[in-house]
């Protein structure tokens, strides 16, 4: 039987209530298919930290294309340059691991842009 807590779909905004994050990385994530991976791109996580709080946390925006790709991001990253983003409709969702025995966060937007004002 699933927990009630599975079920429970936040706003990311009600956890981390300053939505400024600095994008650490981006990384594709690809479909499966009845356990299986395929060469379909699901979308892109984005590993961020949040300006305010220092969290960090994966979300997943599901997209054919990156807002900025990993080895454009590294390149702004070694000039010493730093990448600000926002995320529209952030969700959070928690769910049982199997692997690690607990309770995780999956966290989605619908979008993910540049924040220039930071």
């Amino acid at each position: 039987m699933a927990s009630l807590v599975t079920k429970l779909t936040l706003p990311l905004e009600t956890i981390i209530p300053t939505p400024v994050y600095y994008l650490n990385s981006v990384s594709v994530r690809f479909r499966y298919l009845n356990g299986q991976k395929t060469d379909q791109i699901a979308g892109y996580v984005y590993t961020v930290t949040n300006t305010e709080t220092f969290d960090q946390i994966h979300v997943l925006v599901e997209q054919d294309k990156p807002l900025i790709t990993p080895e454009s991001l590294n390149e702004l990253q070694q000039e010493g340059k730093k990448v600000f983003v926002g995320f529209d409709n952030a969700v959070i969702k928690p769910y049982y691991s199997e692997r690690t025995k607990s309770l995780e966060d999956s966290i989605k937007a619908d979008a993910v842009r540049r924040v220039t004002d930071k």
